[in-house]
């Protein structure tokens, strides 16, 4: 981060603001592979919300799987 000193309404003020010189070190998080019939693609970014499933079970064609949300939005991923 970088320190950034200006003046609003005749007030000084000090904010921190993101150094863009700085590479991002974020780890790119994996996506998921077409070829893979194993993985499943998210339609869209977003936290899941709830998982249907458990480690093991069974699944059919059209099952759901869990639901993801984003900005207060649920969508749910199925088989």
């Amino acid at each position: 981060e970088v320190k950034v000193f200006f003046e609003l309404n005749g007030q000084p003020r000090t904010i921190r603001v993101p150094n863009r010189k700085i590479a991002a070190e974020t780890v790119a998080r994996p996506k998921a592979d077409p070829g893979n019939d194993a993985h499943i693609g998210a339609p869209m970014p977003g936290v899941v919300a709830s998982v249907a499933v458990t480690v093991g079970q069974q699944v059919k064609e059209g099952d759901l799987l869990l639901t993801i949300e984003a900005m207060k939005m649920e969508t749910g991923l199925h088989a």
